[in-house]
């Protein structure tokens, strides 16, 4: 079994960078000669309490705790601000959370008093991060986008940077992978703008995780590689390392796995030769994943043992969950059922702990395949009943199906149907063993086919290019260099004035060559950028089009219906199901299309599902008689994943047969679409979740579509919008799109 469960996702955090022990005792020392109780003893005290944090936190609550007695005895408001801030950031990197909440409100109230905005929008920064630290997401959501309009409008850009980065990191711990890579993106920007290089790199290897979580294999592989390369030219070996880990992960992932070694191997050295103990532990992991995957059981259980043994020294209840549940599957391919069973079980009871959903996904499938070739003694060991270990195994396989669904990790979907197959051919039930295989096959051959595969060795071949192009550029430029300033050397020998004054204009020239080159380029990444998503959105609406379970499906209805001899019915349905295919594939080469063109297409897809749920719902299509059907242009098949969502989320779950009405009306210059069925609504769709013949992601659609919309907003200068309303019976979505009319 050829399976891992760790992925060192190894996000940089926003821990600052503790402060030189030479540069704290400089400033002990200062304290120490200034025995006066003035605002110079304040800001010595405040100093020494923010360059503490990270290094003692405890002790530098003890000077904070001092310039706060100070600065009320000598009335300074500002200063006391500081200093209770300072107070609050030692609370929260001792762990006390609560408390350091309490020292940043009464800072945040003094400032805002003061009119300090700047101040202000840093206390609400730091309050976000504690409340995210405390699982109080609201608050934290509140004060972090509160901090980040001031840092906007003060054009405080490296303060919101940071705080784009805070939202990007919360939201990937969120499991929405999408927005965490929006708000890094955003970051990214904003550390180009201050040419912070390292930050830059940092921000990168976070997209990076966040396309692994996604399985964009590809454009990990490219975020992690460009980090990689700015590390090296900084000499930055403890983010060297964590970035080099990474590229190793998807080199795993994409059975590379001497290319995987060669990688995890660079870092370990560099960890262990720099005594960089935090991340030695994903090192370990990592290393031990990729023996599993090679089959050698050996050297994977030795690697993941010392990591397991790293992490219970620091405490990292992540990691020993990781550990835990990889040490497991290892005993698992040993069959070594007892042993596999009790490091499962313990992880997983860390997972429920910590709300790893992520790890869940794996453990529980891993679970599930113990249950099915556990032997009855080691079942009833942990008292489950021998005959009922199907039953049992299903029921963990679509538990994990359901949390790698909601979180976006197709790999982990993939497998997890891969093994239900297996328990379902166990039980001897072929039908549901043959469904869950082609789930597997058709994620499978969504996350890696050979054009994710070429990509990936274009991305590899840019990155030694760039590399080798960054030495010869570096090398021409110190050449250039040198005898640039031997030739200023000449002329100031020869004329200081004249020398002086041709010196003052290259410069003043340069800096404008250079403002308006990095103008420019900003101007044309951003155009690129835009460019990236509209093609990357219009791949994903296409790939929704094309659902994968509603192909296959239709091809059982299609088998269903032959095995009936209902030939009659089989060759309505096949005629309609091709001339749907067709029409998605020509649409999908067009940016828009006309009105009734999408409506033709919209109207087979509901006749297909309606015959499929033997006519479980009717429709009826209203068109305003200002709708002009030949001539009025939309994105194609836009309104396709609404009505999928009434199908299966609203009318499925419904007793009695339900409706589905498109209305398309005219309101100025735009397009309003408006689509209602009478369903259950989302709030009972949510508590009881309807039984899909095929995995479900409710949210993929509308998100593509939210993107999609945006992009026209972008490309258009519109206000195209997309409403949810909850009716008394059922859902109400309103479309607006811009007016469009064919040439």
């Amino acid at each position: 079994m050829k399976k891992t469960i760790l992925t060192a996702l190894l996000i940089i955090t926003l821990n600052p960078v503790p402060a030189q022990q030479g540069e704290i005792d400089s400033l002990q020392m200062l304290l120490k000669n200034h025995l006066k109780h003035d605002t110079t003893r304040i800001d010595l005290l405040n100093q020494i309490s923010y360059s503490l944090r990270s290094v003692n936190p405890q002790e530098g609550l003890k000077f904070s705790e001092e310039a706060i007695a100070i600065s009320k005895k000598l009335n300074d408001a500002k200063r006391l601000a500081l200093s209770l801030k300072n107070k609050g950031t030692n609370l929260f990197m001792s762990s006390a959370e609560a408390e350091a909440l309490d020292s940043y409100k009464k800072s945040l109230e003094i400032f805002e008093k003061l009119k300090i905005a700047g101040e202000a929008g840093t206390v609400m920064h730091n309050m976000a991060i504690v409340y995210f630290g405390m699982r109080k997401d609201s608050a934290g959501f509140d004060n972090a986008l509160k901090s980040l309009k001031i840092f906007e409008q003060l054009n405080d850009t490296l303060s919101a940077a940071k705080a784009y980065r805070t939202l990007g990191l919360k939201y990937s711990g969120m499991a929405e992978y999408e927005k965490s890579i929006e708000y890094f993106k955003k970051a990214f920007e904003k550390f180009g703008l201050l040419e912070d290089d390292k930050n830059q790199a940092t921000v990168l290897n976070s997209i990076g995780v966040n396309y692994l979580y996604l399985s964009d294999f590809p454009r990990s592989l490219e975020n992690y590689l460009k980090a990689i390369s700015i590390f090296e030219k900084l000499g930055d070996n403890k983010n060297l390392a964590m970035a080099l880990t990474n590229a190793g992960i998807i080199y795993e992932k994409l059975g590379k796995y001497e290319k995987a070694l060669e990688f995890h191997h660079k870092a370990l050295h560099i960890m262990e030769k720099n005594s960089l103990k935090e991340n030695l532990a994903n090192s370990l992991a990592s290393i031990a994943n990729v023996y599993s995957a090679m089959d050698d059981r050996e050297n994977a259980l030795k690697y993941v043992e010392r990591a397991l043994k790293v992490n219970r020294e620091s405490g990292n209840e992540e990691g020993i969950a990781n550990n835990l549940v990889n040490i497991g599957i290892i005993y698992y391919d040993q069959g070594k059922y007892d042993r596999a069973f009790q490091h499962i079980n313990e992880g997983i009871s860390i997972y429920k702990e910590t709300g790893n959903r992520v790890g869940m996904a794996s453990a529980l499938s891993t679970k599930a395949n113990i249950l099915r070739q556990a032997p009855a003694e080691v079942l009833k060991k942990y008292n489950i009943n021998p005959g009922k270990r199907y039953d049992e195994a299903i029921m963990l396989h679509e538990e994990a199906i359901s949390i790698a669904g909601e979180i976006e990790a197709m790999e982990k979907e993939s497998e997890a149907w891969k093994d239900l197959s297996k328990t379902f051919e166990a039980k001897k039930d072929f039908k549901g063993a043959l469904t869950a295989f082609r789930n597997h096959v058709s994620l499978h051959d969504s996350i890696l086919n050979d054009s994710r595969t070429e990509e990936i060795t274009r991305k590899e071949m840019q990155f030694e290019f760039e590399k080798k192009e960054a030495i010869a550029k570096a090398e021409q430029q110190s050449k250039e260099a040198i005898a640039h300033a031997e030739i200023e050397k000449q002329k100031l020998r020869n004329n200081t004035l004249m020398g002086g004054a041709a010196l003052l204009v290259l410069a003043g020239g340069g800096a404008f060559a250079s403002y308006k080159r990095r103008r420019d380029a900003l101007e044309q990444k951003d155009k690129a950028m835009l460019q990236a998503e509209v093609a990357d959105t219009e791949m994903k609406a296409l790939r929704a089009q094309m659902n994968p379970h509603f192909i296959f499906n239709s091809l059982n209805s299609i088998t269903y219906f032959l095995k009936k001899s209902d030939n009659k019915t089989a060759e309505n349905f096949l005629v309609k199901f091709a001339k749907l295919m067709r029409m998605i594939l020509e649409n999908s080469e067009k940016k828009e299309v006309t009105i009734a063109e999408d409506l033709g297409a919209l109207e087979l897809y509901m006749q297909l599902e309606s015959l499929r749920m033997n006519n479980k719902f009717s429709y009826e299509i209203k068109i305003n008689p200002e709708i002009q059907t030949d001539t009025f242009l939309i994105p194609p098949l836009i309104l396709q994943p609404f009505i999928e969502n009434s199908i299966w989320h609203g009318i499925s779950g419904k007793k009695g047969e339900g409706k589905i009405s498109i209305q398309i009306l005219r309101e100025n210059e735009m397009i309003k679409c408006i689509i209602e069925d009478d369903g259950v609504g989302r709030k009972k769709s949510s508590e009881h979740k309807t039984e899909s013949p095929a995995p479900e992601k409710k949210s993929l659609g509308m998100k593509i579509t939210k993107s999609r919309i945006d992009i026209i907003n972008k490309t258009k200068n519109t206000s195209a919008d997309v409403r949810l309303i909850d009716l008394e019976q059922g859902l109400r979505v309103e479309v607006t799109l811009p007016l469009e009319m064919a040439a």
